[in-house]
């Protein structure tokens, strides 16, 4: 018996693998396809991705950090935080409006009316209180994803772009 189904078995793979379709491939398969192909952020320790989208442009705008309730400063630069590698860290513009954030904001961030350009040029910090009367928007924020560690990336605003495009910003833990 064992005899007879083994080449029936044989038999019949090679009938059906030689078998051609005229279907076209169905679109639905070939964008879970492209998805694959997406980078899967990676969690662990180390320099976070931040992206986030605002209300309104200030991506020239110096960047603080307030306490939960927004009543006070809980974070804010030196005039020379704010240039990296000897440039301004400004966030770099990503697709469909989101920007990487290139200084370390969170859900509490809030923008100075003051620019980068500006502000690292101060002499000294501006005290706390000067700092609060020069707040923009304490609420600036309409989307914000921590997307793993920087490291983990090897072209990160590609792909980055990649992850925007392809709606699949559900691979990032969403922040606001």
């Amino acid at each position: 018996m064992k005899a007879f189904i083994i080449p029936f078995v044989l038999l019949l793979l090679a009938s059906v693998s030689g078998c051609k379709t005229n279907q076209k491939p169905v679109e639905t398969k070939k964008n879970e396809q492209e998805h694959t192909d997406l980078v899967n952020p990676v969690f662990s320790p180390g320099p976070p991705v931040i992206i986030y989208k605002t209300k309104s442009d200030y991506r020239d705008k110096v960047a603080v950090t307030l306490t939960e309730d927004k009543s006070k400063l809980s974070s804010f630069p030196a005039p020379s935080d704010v240039i990296q590698q000897g440039e301004l860290a400004l966030p770099i513009g990503l697709a469909d409006g989101f920007l990487l954030d290139q200084r370390g904001i969170n859900e509490q961030v809030a923008f100075l009316s003051m620019t980068y350009a500006n502000y690292s040029h101060l002499a000294k910090t501006p005290a706390a209180g000067e700092l609060m009367d020069m707040i923009l928007d304490a609420d600036p924020l309409v989307e914000m994803y921590h997307c793993g560690n920087s490291q983990a990336f090897t072209s990160i605003v590609d792909e980055l772009n990649a992850l925007i495009l392809a709606g699949k910003l559900d691979r990032c833990r969403r922040l606001k």
